[in-house]
C-alpha cells in the first residue's frame, strides 16, 4: 500500500512539474521576438499611452510570467503586471461596445489572479495587489456582476 502511494504521489508530482514547464515555456513573444524586443515595444507603446499595441507586446509577460529577461537586468516583473492591468484597464474604458468592455477587465482580473499566485510569499505585494484589484472593481463597477 506504501509503495502504491508513493508511485501515485510521484507520478502526481511529475505532471505537474511538466504541466508547469510547457505552461511557462508555450508563452513566448510574439512574432518570434527575443524577449528583451517584445518587453521594449511594449513599454515605449505603455508610455505612449497606445495600451492596445502595448497588450500585443506584453500578453506573453502575464501568461509566462518570467522573472528576468536576458540581457536587461533591471527587468521588475510586478511592475510589468502592474503596467499589463493598467493597459487592459485603460482599453476597457475607452471601448464603446459593453462587451469589449467587460472582456477586458475580466482579462485585468485574470491577471490579478496570476499576480496573487506568483507573488503570494509577499505580504506587502500582496496587499498592494489587492488594493489594485478593488481600484479596477471599483472603476469598472457597472460591467461587472457583484462588483
Amino acid at each position: 500500500m506504501k509503495k502504491l502511494i508513493l508511485i501515485t504521489a510521484f507520478i502526481f508530482l511529475g505532471s505537474s512539474w511538466s504541466l508547469a514547464q510547457t505552461e511557462q515555456s508555450s508563452a513566448q513573444p510574439p512574432s518570434g521576438m527575443s524577449e528583451i524586443q517584445a518587453y521594449s515595444i511594449f513599454y515605449e507603446n505603455y508610455k505612449n499611452d497606445s495600451f492596445e499595441e502595448a497588450i500585443k507586446f506584453g500578453r506573453w509577460m502575464w501568461q509566462g510570467m518570467p522573472e528576468t529577461i536576458e540581457g536587461y537586468s533591471r527587468f521588475e516583473l510586478q511592475r510589468q503586471i502592474d503596467r499589463l492591468t493598467t493597459a487592459y484597464s485603460e482599453v476597457a474604458q475607452k471601448k464603446q461596445d459593453p462587451t469589449l468592455k467587460e472582456a477586458y477587465v475580466d482579462t485585468a482580473l485574470l491577471i490579478f489572479d496570476r499576480a496573487f499566485e506568483k507573488f503570494s510569499e509577499d505580504a506587502d505585494a500582496k496587499f498592494d495587489w489587492y488594493i489594485k484589484r478593488g481600484r479596477m472593481l471599483q472603476t469598472h463597477s457597472d460591467l461587472l456582476d457583484n462588483a
